[in-house]
């Protein structure tokens, strides 16, 4: 077992190829100095990245009983989840790590369900909606920051202080990752990507409540993942399992699933 603090160790990203989809944001953030990752360089990969990406773990869908409980053993004890951790993993594990939880006498559930979709080539919607794809600039650094702190919180997932989030807009704007859909002057629809080797993750898709229904956010993810794919790159998301909309949404732009991806934490029942 290998087990490193505080430095990157990207080969591990390795494993991960059969899981390309659904983790490919581990696989990009293995590549940067991380608190702890653990590994038996074979069947498992457990990393605590920070308070906004906590606890991942990844494991071979052929993962020995054995092997789970000694993930378990791992994270029970170094990221209990009475702490406030939560686990990202895979949906088969997780119902083995919510089993193992309760014989121990600690009571974890689900907290949201990614499902990973990758697009091949976009299926241009056929209803035409008003307004035009922008490219953001400095200028649109509040406004990001503000739908990207609305966002997170009605995920209820990796939050973090306005602060933050204003930064790493300020970060990644200069890679061209932000893109607004606006009407006029207004901005009406919000989404961005990262860009990493041979592939782009479309994230932060987000529309204030106001302007749901209008198909703005299918044109512009139809719009940015375009963008993508003319680069030579693959296009990839997550979407909210429960949220049949979205998924409907890029579902008929051409996103089709390929994996998935469950946040676990301690239940409040």
């Amino acid at each position: 077992m290998v087990e490193v603090h505080n430095q990157a160790y990207p080969s591990a990203a390795k494993l991960l190829e059969q899981d390309f989809a659904s983790f490919n944001l581990l696989s990009r953030i293995l590549s940067d100095p991380l608190d702890t990752i653990i590994t038996d360089e074979e069947s498992f990969i457990i990393t605590f990245s920070s308070p906004v990406y906590p606890v991942w773990i990844w494991s071979k869908d052929d993962i020995s009983s054995s092997g789970i409980e000694l993930i378990w053993d791992i994270v029970n004890t170094r990221f209990p989840l009475s702490d406030g951790n939560r686990y990202n993993l895979k949906e088969p594990l997780s119902r083995s790590i919510i089993d193992l939880a309760e014989k121990s006498g600690i009571r974890a559930e689900s907290i949201l369900h990614l499902l990973a979709y990758e697009c091949k080539s976009v299926i241009h919607p056929s209803s035409a909606v008003e307004g035009y794809l922008h490219q953001c600039t400095e200028r649109d650094v509040n406004i990001l920051t503000d739908w990207l702190e609305a966002f997170h919180k009605e995920l209820q997932m990796d939050e973090a202080p306005r602060d933050f989030y204003y930064q790493d807009i300020l970060d990644r704007m200069h890679n061209g990752a932000f893109f607004l859909w606006k009407v006029g002057d207004t901005p009406v629809s919000m989404c961005s990507f990262a860009e990493s080797p041979e592939f782009c993750s479309v994230s932060s898709v987000f529309t204030p409540v106001q302007y749901r229904r209008n198909h703005f956010a299918e044109n512009l993810v139809a719009a940015v993942t375009q963008i993508i794919l003319n680069t030579g790159n693959r296009a990839l998301l997550y979407a909210d399992a429960n949220y049949a909309a979205s998924n409907a949404c890029y579902q008929k732009i051409g996103y089709e699933l390929v994996g998935s991806l469950v946040s676990l934490g301690a239940s409040d029942k």
